[in-house]
């Protein structure tokens, strides 16, 4: 080769390392926000010293699959009729709950934060401190049933929590899926109960769940399939469960704001 071809190659050579990079598209800016933006971080009280790192894995691929940790985090409201039972009405940004009973003339103001509250039992405000008491600790027990009912692929990972990996599994009409174990802390309740939960192999969505009402029982007493995933606001959820009426589900960015303190 020339000695003047061995220059020019070499000169381009340097051009091009020297030469500055790119601009980012927006499309590449985008994917760099969310990934740095969207870390399904767990609640404070998860287990993660004792949780499996797969099944940690697993409860954050189902968050993605279900809109992704961002999308929950920005939802103010949530309210969902059980029908012929009761309406949920969560202020999740504050951790205020309604739960109005209307057959029962029932109406629970729970603040999840510090346990506190407002009850009317019969259409009558519970004025007594042992019967608020009481009737609050029955409140907090409807919340947390009716809401992991619901919201369990977004609750994966919340306080008192421990997930386990089992293995690879077939929910019961067939799907392949890993299915995952979630335990609860003693100090949240005396008798915990127990999830078993079937991911789907493929689209990452929770499909069938296993209750079990504390740790002693060797069967569930409950066997849930999830499925008919619909979007509300930026987030899925189950509309049909084998186990649980059709909910009539409302992603909300206002409610009345005596919602959470009258009656």
């Amino acid at each position: 080769m020339k000695s003047n071809q061995i220059f020019f190659l070499l000169f381009g050579a340097i051009l091009l390392a020297c030469s500055p990079s790119q601009p980012k598209t927006d499309e590449t800016k985008n994917n760099e926000q969310t990934a740095i933006t969207d870390i399904n971080e767990p609640a404070i009280g998860f287990n993660i010293e004792e949780s499996d790192p797969t099944a940690i894995f697993l409860a954050d691929k189902v968050m993605t699959a279900m809109g992704g940790r961002k999308a929950w985090d920005d939802i103010a409201y949530i309210r969902w009729e059980i029908p012929n039972q009761r309406t949920l009405s969560w202020d999740k940004k504050n951790n205020k709950v309604r739960i109005d009973t209307p057959a029962q003339n029932d109406i629970y103001l729970l603040n999840l934060n510090d346990g506190s509250g407002k009850v009317k039992k019969n259409g009558k405000v519970i004025e007594s401190s042992d019967s608020l008491a009481k009737y609050l600790s029955k409140g907090h027990e409807i919340w947390f049933k009716d809401s992991y009912d619901l919201l369990m692929p977004y609750m994966l990972k919340e306080n008192g929590v421990t997930l386990y990996y089992l293995g690879e599994d077939t929910t019961a009409n067939g799907r392949d899926s890993q299915k995952l174990q979630l335990t609860f802390d003693k100090q949240l309740s005396s008798s915990p109960p127990m999830y078993e939960i079937w991911i789907d192999a493929e689209d990452g969505r929770i499909t069938q769940t296993d209750y079990y009402p504390s740790e002693v029982y060797t069967e569930p007493t409950t066997t849930n399939t999830w499925s008919n995933y619909k979007k509300h606001g930026n987030i899925l959820l189950p509309e049909s469960q084998s186990n649980t009426p059709t909910q009539e589900i409302e992603v909300l960015t206002s409610l009345p704001k005596n919602t959470f303190y009258e009656f």
